[in-house]
């Protein structure tokens, strides 16, 4: 007799991690990454960090807008009456909010698209949406530091900041700590490199080195180039 076939076992789906990824992203990343590997999910990190960037955006705006006041045309406010200072701090605030939604969704997306051509090219057919969620959660440090940076700022007085360095700056932990004041751009772009995205590249390095078979070196040297890439793109 021909023995019958054994009933296939149900694959039972892991359960929603919800905020609870992003959790263990700060304080076990090595859990995260087995986590995300068969559940990877994006969204309570994205909704994180889009929380804390409109957090940041409140707290700093009216400084921006201070700073912006002392500033000549074309470039600055100087000379506009309150009432347009007003109006540029609602416009600002409008701008910068579809900013975050966009520039956050773009981070997460390219990070991914990076990640899953270099597994590819090694010849791993990990899912894109794996990277979509080391990406997404692996960015969750950045939100810690511009929650920071926002609370630091509305704490100083509007007539302590004097130029952009000293805006970028209210949290010194950035290396906008060596531009010149004179250069906007230049002190924009540093600001991007601080102890929070550094710690978010090194997550996004260990992560990668444990989903694909690339050496932690190698997958910290993508990281970085990835930072810096999205860093010239999105100056802030």
């Amino acid at each position: 007799m021909t023995p019958s076939p054994m009933p296939e076992t149900p694959q039972v789906r892991a359960p929603w991690l919800g905020f609870r990824l992003p959790y263990e992203m700060i304080v076990s990343p090595g859990r995260a990454f087995t986590d995300l590997a068969s559940r990877p999910e994006w969204l309570a990190a994205y909704g994180i960090l889009l929380v804390t960037a409109l957090i940041e955006l409140y707290l700093s705006a009216p400084a921006i807008v201070h700073v912006r006041a002392l500033m000549p045309p074309p470039d600055g406010l100087a000379g506009k009456p309150p009432d347009a200072l007003k109006a540029e701090l609602n416009q600002f605030l409008i701008a910068g909010a579809i900013d975050a939604v966009v520039v956050l969704l773009l981070q997460i997306g390219l990070t991914a698209t990076v990640l899953t051509a270099v597994a590819r090219f090694k010849g791993v057919a990990t899912s894109y949406t794996v990277y979509a969620s080391l990406a997404a959660n692996c960015l969750v440090p950045t939100g810690i530091g511009a929650l920071l940076a926002g609370l630091a700022t509305a704490l100083r007085p509007l007539g302590s900041f004097h130029d952009f360095r000293g805006l970028q700056t209210a949290l010194p932990d950035n290396l906008a700590l060596f531009a010149d004041p004179a250069h906007v751009n230049e002190t924009n772009f540093l600001a991007n490199f601080d102890v929070f995205s550094v710690w978010s590249a090194i997550l996004l390095a260990y992560g990668f080195a444990a989903l694909a078979p690339v050496k932690f070196g190698t997958a910290l040297a993508i990281s970085f180039a990835i930072t810096l890439v999205l860093s010239v793109i999105f100056i802030r």
